[in-house]
Order: C-alpha cells, then structure tokens, then sequence
C-alpha cells in the first residue's frame, strides 16, 4: 500500500488515541522503546507524540506494525485494528506479487530492453545507477509510476515481455483492488446516509454475525474478505436481502468488525417475521448457506464453520414500539387527509350546485322573454317576424 495511506492511517490513529486520553497508559506499555518522562511529563503525554516517537525509533512503519496492532488491542479499538491488518495484510499482497514478477524478468536478462520499456517514466539522471529489475522498480516507484494504485507500467512491461500468465495475475489483483476500493467507498456513502438519517430512521436493528472455526474458534471473514470472494458491494447486499431477510425488510449497511449487517423493517410484521426467523434458526441457516464456502472451510484446516448470528432483544423490542407508534402515527394522519379530502368534495358539490342553479335561473328567464315577445309585446323582435315562417311544404314563407 501507498506511502499515503499509512501516514492517513497514523494520523486517524494518533487523533483517535488523543481522544481517548490514553497516552500514559501506552507510554508505560512501550517501557524500553521510548524515552522515560518525568512525572510531570507524563501527566499531559499525548498518545500521538508517543507514535511519532515510535515511527522516529522504527519500531513503528509500513512494514513494521505488530506492536501498534498490541496497543490498538489493549485499548479495544476493534474497528482502527481492522483498518491495519487489512493495510498490511494488501501490503503483503502487493509486494508478494512484485518479488514474483521481479524473479520472472531477472530470468529473461534483458533489463536494457525492460529499461526501454519504461522510456519516459524515468529520469534520465537515474537510468545509469539501474542495475537489476529490484532497482528499476524503486526508481519507477520513487516517482510515483508504480503503486498498489498504478499498475499499467507493470502491465505494459509484462505484455511486452510475453509473460501473460503474470499479466492475467496483475489485471486480477487490480480488478480486486478496484472492487474493494469501490466497496469501501459505497459503504462510506450508506454510513453516511444512516448517520445523517438516524434521528429518522425507525425500525432498525443489528444483526451481528461471526464465521467461526468451530475446532480452533479463529474469527475467519469480515465483510471485507466476503468482498474479496469476488462480490461487489451492490452483489453482496442483493444477496443478503434475496437470501437472507424476509420481505418487507432491507440491508441498509454493512459494518465492520465481524459482519455486522443492520436491516430496517417496513412495518411490525415484517420486523416480527425477522425476529421469528431469528429465532427458529432460519437466519443462521441462510447466512451459512450463502456465505460458508469451501475456500472458507480451507482457512481452518479443512474443519467446520460455525456461523454465530445475534440480534439484541432491546433493539428488537425498541424497534417494534418505534414501528407501532410510527403506524399509529400515520394512521391519524390519514383520517385528517380523509376528513379534509371529505370537505374538500362537499364544497365541491355544493359549488357545482350553486353554479346550477344560476344556470337555470338564466334559462328561465330566457324563455319568459321569448314568449313575451312572439305575443306581441312592443320594444321585441320574434323570429318569425326577423326570417319568415316555415310552411308544410318546407318553403318559408315571408
């Protein structure tokens, strides 16, 4: 993983350790790593300058994180833990396919042709001091040409050179690498969603699940490594609430830790049937079904997988009252629209009959004028007297 990325990584680190004001306490653990304090010193030692300290001694680095990952522990900052093994554990990835290419063009012994490859992406300066495939890819990644994140120079190397079975490997890792990035992101947005929506939200709850070993009890998947299988995140979610959660109810985020899935209920009944399925086994038995592979089952020597599914009781019976008051709610709100909609359609009617009336008080008078005049009345035309008559035969008449 990039330079970038780690010094991100430390950097949420030491804000969060501020936070939790627990710089004494780290400092005390690193006995024999860092410089002793003063009493005084100690009262206010910020965890932050205790890592600075670290990283400046290299007890601390990209390559170097066993004992950040020992304090992130002792402190229970299970989500930031998982931030950095998943860190390292890409990192490894990363460099593991990098020694494998380097080996596979050291054995084509041709680094002049390699160098050529890379024309334009190397200082001219630095072409003389290349003297092995380890030292051009330094170079390359010394000027921001190869990262976990810029993988075409090695794909244009690779192509160029034949090595087509590496290049496959290379288009997969990073089509992964763009699945999890994508991932990562989409999950973000529906954290963000949740956590803007939350005073609103009703009829919500966790469902907290652990993929176990049953022989050794190693937790073996988290949301992250059930991504890697090769699911997107919108793939992964679909499945979960096609396989997984009964109608009326949705995955509306997936966290970190174990699996941690939080679903929301259209309505009471849809939450009970959840609760029910709970209950009886059902969700257990889906979410193996769908999740515990053969791959999955290799990660522990080959020996069964426990799934361990758990919804809080509290958080179930808060959200049934939430979604119970929430219908109540609507319900009132409904009969209001009904009442208004009522009045509204009476005023209707009453104007259209009012408008009726007129009418026909206009017509009345019409005709009353008609006949006064055909009879003689003076100040009035008749038509007849206008047009002429009609006679039997069809003719008018004048």
């Amino acid at each position: 993983m990039s330079v970038v990325k780690y010094n991100s990584l430390i950097f949420e680190i030491r804000e969060r350790l501020d936070e939790l004001n627990v710089g004494r306490k780290l400092h005390f653990m690193c006995r024999g790593k860092v410089a002793p304090r003063s009493e005084e010193n100690m009262q206010n030692l910020q965890a932050s300058s205790l890592i600075a300290e670290l990283e400046e001694k290299e007890f601390l680095g990209p390559d170097n994180l066993n004992l950040l990952k020992d304090l992130l522990k002792d402190v229970k900052e299970w989500a930031i833990l998982d931030e950095v093994e998943k860190f390292e554990s890409k990192r490894k990835e990363y460099f593991d396919l990098l020694e494998q290419i380097i080996r596979a063009l050291e054995e084509l012994n041709d680094l002049e042709r390699l160098v050529s490859i890379c024309k334009g992406k190397i200082p001219l300066e630095r072409q003389g001091n290349i003297c092995d495939v380890r030292a051009l890819f330094e170079v390359l990644e010394n000027n921001s040409c190869l990262e976990i994140n810029r993988l075409d120079i090695l794909k244009e190397i690779l192509a160029q050179t034949g090595k087509s079975d590496l290049l496959m490997t290379v288009k997969e890792f990073d089509e992964r690498r763009i699945r999890e990035d994508k991932f990562e992101r989409r999950k973000a947005r529906a954290a963000e969603i949740v956590s803007t929506a939350r005073d609103n939200l009703t009829g919500v709850l966790t469902i907290k699940t652990v993929f176990k070993g049953i022989a050794g009890g190693i937790v073996i998947a988290s949301a992250f490594e059930l991504l890697r299988r090769g699911s997107t995140y919108d793939q992964l979610v679909t499945a979960i609430n096609n396989c997984v959660l009964p109608a009326g109810t949705k995955l509306i985020q997936m966290a970190e830790g174990s699996v941690n899935l939080k679903v929301k209920a259209e309505n009471r009944l849809a939450l009970d049937s959840l609760w029910r399925m709970y209950k009886n086994g059902t969700v257990k038995a889906r979410l193996e079904a769908l999740f515990v592979t053969d791959e999955m089952r290799e990660l522990v020597g080959g020996e069964g997988v426990e799934v361990i599914a758990t919804i809080d009781e509290r958080e179930y019976e808060k959200a049934r009252n939430e979604l119970i008051t929430e219908a109540r709610d609507d319900s009132m709100d409904k009969e209001k629209r009904l009442k208004y909609l009522d009045q509204e359609k009476y005023d209707y009617i009453q104007n259209y009959l009012e408008q009726a009336r007129e009418q026909t008080k206009d017509v009345d008078a019409h005709s009353v004028t008609t006949d006064t005049s055909d009879s003689g009345m003076p100040g009035t035309k008749t038509t007849s007297s206008e047009v002429g008559t009609e006679d039997s035969s069809g003719k008018l008449k004048h």
